[in-house]
């Protein structure tokens, strides 16, 4: 009933939003959020000690570890057509460039979906060409990282494609997860 409750609540808020103040919301990270807050609810009302996940944040660029590639990655949405494209480049660890590569994904929901796509797929370009190499991805998108680094299960489409890069994750055995600051 709790979830119900809150679902409504996070759904009525999100509708209030977009009327009153012309913000619409993306639906996967609403969702998100209210798994979060249900959570933080949940152990504030269990008696129990919270815990709050803490994420750094790298302020600006930098070059990763000898012997170890960066791969940057970010997502464009034009919120007038809905269309959105990704990008990532990768660097050495004298920050010289190796490779870059563009994807025009179409028309997808949110840039929210867009960012975990391009996550996804710099993830399965990663596997195919530096398996054995320890390598840093980073994204400039913090609910993105946040939800690689939960335990959430829903059937979402973003829940989908936070599962698909967690199972990439696990194939890539030298691999760290940053979050940048835009």
């Amino acid at each position: 009933m709790e979830e119900a409750v809150m679902i409504l609540w996070s759904l009525w808020e999100a509708r209030n939003n977009l009327c009153w103040n012309n913000k619409q919301s993306v639906p996967a990270a609403t969702l998100y959020c209210t798994k979060k807050e249900m959570e933080e609810w949940r152990s504030a009302n269990s008696g129990a000690e919270m815990t709050v996940a803490a994420t750094k944040m790298i302020a600006k660029w930098e070059r990763p570890l000898l012997d170890t590639i960066k791969c940057n990655t970010d997502a464009s949405y034009d919120i007038n057509t809905g269309l959105a494209g990704i990008g990532m480049v990768l660097c050495d660890h004298l920050g010289q460039f190796i490779a870059g590569k563009t994807l025009f994904l179409g028309l997808v929901a949110s840039p929210l979906l867009a960012e975990i796509i391009g996550v996804r797929e710099a993830l399965s370009w990663l596997k195919e060409r530096f398996s054995r190499t320890r390598l840093v991805v980073e994204t400039d998108n913090l609910l993105v990282k946040q939800a690689l680094e939960e335990n959430l299960v829903s059937y979402s489409y973003f829940d989908s494609l936070v599962f698909d890069c967690k199972t990439l994750i696990k194939e890539l055995p030298f691999l760290s997860l940053l979050a940048i600051k835009k």
